[in-house]
């Protein structure tokens, strides 16, 4: 299995059905649209600054962003892979490719925002070093947010 990965931004059309794919699944785990119409304001991509998009072939199969916070500070978001391509290792290589951009742009540390619905997200980001933080801005004051960060 060789994956090409296009290092882009959030203009890329790939990147767009990807997330409209990621929140199909972001619906369903959480019972519908409805329940997560606080997190889909937030969710939008003109705060995204990078995009990976995993491609095998013609086929994008994966996407991942950053969002920078500050100068020390980048946001993972929009993490996703295809559900046929799951299990092989993919979303721990689009993580660390972020996190080497993140560190490449000057960024000490990542954040994420995720939730315990997502439990194989969570599983992933702890064994890759996320620990479980203060929920940041703009999650402070939503219940089912579970924030991380690792240091870069």
């Amino acid at each position: 299995m060789i994956m090409k990965y296009i290092y882009t931004d959030a203009a890329n059309q790939c990147f767009k059905t990807l997330c409209r794919r990621l929140d199909d699944e972001l619906n369903a785990a959480v019972g519908g649209v409805q329940n997560r119409a606080e997190y889909i304001a937030l969710n939008t991509v003109h705060a995204i600054n990078f995009v990976i998009v995993i491609m095998d072939g013609e086929t994008a199969v994966g996407c991942g962003a950053l969002s920078f916070i500050d100068e020390h500070t980048a946001e993972m978001k929009r993490i996703f892979v295809a559900p046929p391509y799951r299990g092989r290792g993919l979303a721990k290589a689009l993580v660390e490719r972020l996190e080497d951009v993140a560190r490449q742009k000057g960024k000490a540390t990542m954040v994420l925002e995720t939730g315990e619905e997502l439990p194989a997200a969570m599983a992933l980001y702890r064994a890759l070093g996320y620990t479980p933080i203060s929920r940041y801005p703009p999650f402070e004051n939503m219940e089912l947010s579970v924030c991380m960060a690792k240091r870069l």
